[in-house]
């Protein structure tokens, strides 16, 4: 199966993005598509919810947490790869403030004091 046309890195070319990020993403949007189609195999064309997504930040959470700046980039690919999905419906990110508890979930647009992550703007930006 082909996921992707051959020419699937030229749109990359000319961006800022290292080698590793650029197969980061690609590997989603395959990982995606392999869903997709395996999905539709199984059950038919059912329609996609994805819910509960997002990247946990780091601060405040330094095991698992990337910047403030990749969340939202990370967002703003995921919806990008959601959207061309003509078989996802709904995206829903988890959650607008990062959990107080410091063993919580830290994925917020906001952190625990209400202050805006840069995600929030990408969300916004994204959701129109």
């Amino acid at each position: 199966m082909q996921l992707l046309s051959k020419n699937r890195f030229e749109h990359y070319l000319d961006t800022n993005m290292t080698d590793y990020e650029i197969e980061c993403e690609i590997s989603q949007i395959e990982l995606t598509n392999l869903l997709t189609a395996e999905l539709t195999r199984l059950y038919g064309n059912l329609r996609i919810w994805l819910t509960e997504y997002g990247y946990q930040t780091n601060p405040p959470d330094a095991s698992f947490g990337v910047t403030y700046a990749k969340q939202a980039a990370y967002l703003t690919q995921a919806v990008a790869i959601a959207r061309a999905n003509p078989r996802i419906d709904m995206f829903l990110w988890f959650l607008l403030k990062d959990e107080v508890r410091a063993d919580g979930w830290q994925s917020g647009l906001m952190t625990a004091t209400g202050s805006k992550k840069p995600s929030f703007a990408a969300f916004v930006k994204a959701s129109k």
